[in-house]
């Protein structure tokens, strides 16, 4: 091995016939090279001693394998997430027990603060009653029905999860899971209440 100081002109063919070397030459010998300071030949046919450059590499290669142990762990921990969110089964708002509010209240509570409105309805079952101002089809082709506010544009937008037929104007309650406000409240997964 060639070790020392940098390589002045000329010296680096010496590392290039290094194996030549060990061929012809296979018992211990230590060559200085006149002119050049700190570099020396070393061929053996026994182990060189081990310097801390190899002791430095044990080192980095242990602190690989625990990165990459762990980045094993990582991606198992995510995989596991990822099928547990897909397979997760989907909510059934059929099945839960809803707060009751109007429509105008539900409304009315967005307007003014819709922080705090958040807070009170956010992702829950919500059984809504109001007056039907409208019945249209969404691009994924399922119905939404539109209860009417005070608000001419505006009120609150229900998503059938399955196909009704109401007529204009006719008082309902509809229950669904609130996903926020945007210029309308909006519920989906909606039955209509018998």
């Amino acid at each position: 091995m060639c070790n020392g100081a940098p390589f002045p002109g000329g010296a680096l063919f010496l590392c290039l016939l290094l194996p030549v070397q060990q061929v012809f030459f296979p018992f211990r010998t230590v060559l200085t090279l006149r002119g050049f300071q700190n570099v020396h030949l070393y061929t053996s046919s026994a182990a060189p001693p081990r310097p801390a450059v190899i002791q430095k590499r044990t080192n980095m290669s242990n602190t690989l394998k625990r990165l990459l142990l762990a980045a094993l762990v990582l991606a198992v921990a995510a995989g596991t997430y990822v099928w547990y969110v897909w397979n997760k089964p989907a909510r059934d708002v059929q099945d839960e027990t809803a707060m009751a509010a109007t429509a105008q209240g539900i409304f009315d509570a967005y307007q003014a603060n819709e922080a705090a409105a958040n807070l009170q309805y956010l992702n829950k079952a919500v059984a809504v009653s109001g007056t039907v101002s409208a019945i249209k089809q969404n691009q994924e082709g399922k119905t939404v029905v539109s209860l009417a506010t005070s608000d001419p544009m505006f009120g609150v937008q229900c998503t059938m999860k399955e196909p009704v037929q109401l007529p204009p104007n006719s008082q309902v309650t509809i229950k669904g899971i609130c996903t926020g406000f945007l210029m309308d409240v909006v519920l989906i997964d909606c039955y209509l209440e018998k």
